[in-house]
């Protein structure tokens, strides 16, 4: 399970964890990122409800994004905490694949849609 923290602060922060979980942080000017947060970007002006466009704006304007892989999809409570924390330190929020995207409360403001 993949989870990402779309971050609008320049912020760090020591995890201290010991899950098996890989952690990456990257900078909206680092190569190949910026295409990424717009590929985010053009997907989410393509969904619907109230919170779509906000959402899009905000994906643009972000200057770092993380990344969370579990690789044993069992550390699920772990990386919504993470990802909730990362996204209020950061004044960002985060997405879960297949779930959707969440302000940094745990409110989903954009359901995905599964396609299959």
């Amino acid at each position: 399970m993949w989870y990402r923290v779309f971050g609008s602060l320049d912020t760090s922060a020591d995890l201290g964890v010991s899950a098996p979980l890989l952690l990456e942080r990257f900078r909206a000017d680092e190569e190949g990122i910026r295409a990424e947060l717009n590929t985010w970007a053009a997907f989410l002006e393509t969904c619907d409800g109230p919170h779509h466009i906000p959402l899009m704006e905000r994906t643009i304007q972000t200057k770092q994004l993380f990344t969370l892989h579990d690789p044993m999809d069992d550390a699920r409570l772990v990386c919504v905490t993470l990802c909730r924390r990362l996204a209020a330190v950061t004044a960002g929020f985060y997405q879960i694949d297949d779930i959707g995207f969440f302000d940094a409360d745990g409110t989903l403001l954009v359901k995905e849609q599964n396609t299959f």
